[in-house]
């Protein structure tokens, strides 16, 4: 069967077919920070193999953080250019990860300028030096934000925000930011959506520590012969389980998140299946949705409920089914489509995943 799966610019007509193997472990009820992303870069990243080695070095320094999300981070701040400055009021940034000149001086023990290696490159611009320095300057910060969230559990940062959340808001805009969390500047919230983005779609699957929820279904099952984009949505939608807030009233949100979009594009997931409807992109009725498809429910609130299938059902056992979902209190799960069916909510049936919302880019 084929499908067009979005609009936008950046999605192809995909056959839909049983799927790659992939395991991925349910996020618990405690803070996101216990579930991380995978550990390890996927070999179709789009990351340099001299950038692999950096990524590397880095997390020498500091295990904790995961190689996707290193990546992401020097892919956004410097595109893998060693080299790079940037201009800003504080007097401007240096190199794989723009370090200021204060930073470098506390992390490194001298100005930009220092050449201990006598090589006549400024150390702060030599790869391997950088991200030395980088992975213990991040290693010492993500310390200070756990420390911080920590003191303020009331704090909607400390509730919603995983650890690494939290220090890319204090790397880009400082940690008393994290104290006003969500009103944070438009910049960096650009900022923590590009990174949540690249760092779900470039690590490998299967690669996330183990954070099981007791009683939920702990891992789904994609068979070889995916499409790609198919594959990855999955891939995208397991790192968002075990978020423990931030997405309430906002499942829309969250499916069309799974595919690269900011935002939906539709006002409600009910305006979003009646748009599909009428461009022909639904199939009421349906129980045996495709992986990858977004399926609907009417619900108590005239706004509806939308979720992003991740394992589908030979049999289209409705119980077998498994959906990434948002809940009420504004995390993210796994469940199955009989799970979120019954009493006050009636499923309407599947569409091809169509969005119309701002690409993250």
């Amino acid at each position: 069967m084929k499908w067009i799966v979005g609009l936008g610019g950046v999605f192809v007509t995909l056959l839909l077919v049983p799927l790659l193997a992939v395991a991925a472990v349910v996020g618990a009820f405690a803070r996101v920070a216990t579930c991380q992303p995978g550990e390890r870069l996927a070999a179709e990243a789009p990351v340099p193999a001299e950038a692999r080695r950096w990524v590397e070095l880095v997390r020498a320094e500091c295990p904790e953080l995961p190689a996707p999300w290193v990546a992401a981070m020097m892919a956004q701040e410097s595109s893998f250019r060693p080299a790079v400055f940037a201009h800003d009021v504080n007097g401007g940034t240096w190199g794989l990860f723009q370090i200021s000149q204060p930073v470098w001086q506390q992390s490194y023990g001298g100005p930009w300028s220092t050449d201990r290696d006598d090589d006549g490159l400024w150390d702060v611009k030599q790869p391997e030096i950088h991200s030395t320095t980088a992975g213990q300057y991040l290693c010492d910060r993500l310390a200070t934000v756990r420390s911080l969230l920590a003191r303020n559990p009331q704090w909607p940062a400390a509730q919603e925000l995983s650890d690494l959340d939290a220090l890319v808001v204090a790397h880009n805009a400082g940690e008393g930011t994290l104290a006003r969390y969500p009103a944070i500047p438009a910049i960096t919230r650009d900022y923590l959506d590009r990174m949540s983005e690249r760092t779900a779609t470039w690590a490998e699957p299967g690669s996330a520590p183990g954070c099981a929820t007791p009683g939920a279904p702990t891992q789904v099952v994609v068979a070889a012969g995916t499409p790609h984009e198919v594959a990855q949505a999955v891939r995208t939608a397991m790192s968002f389980v075990g978020v423990t807030g931030g997405w309430k009233n906002l499942c829309d949100k969250l499916a069309c998140r799974i595919y690269g979009y900011a935002n939906s594009g539709y006002d409600t997931a009910m305006v979003h299946w009646r748009t599909m409807l009428a461009q022909g992109h639904a199939h009421p009725g349906d129980r045996c949705p495709p992986v990858g498809s977004f399926v609907f429910w009417t619900t108590s609130h005239p706004a509806g409920h939308v979720a992003t299938v991740v394992e589908s059902d030979p049999g289209c056992r409705l119980d077998h089914m498994k959906v990434v979902t948002n809940a009420s209190g504004g995390g993210v799960h796994l469940a199955t489509i009989a799970e979120l069916t019954g009493g006050s909510t009636t499923y309407l049936g599947w569409s091809q995943p169509v969005c119309r919302g701002a690409l993250i880019r």
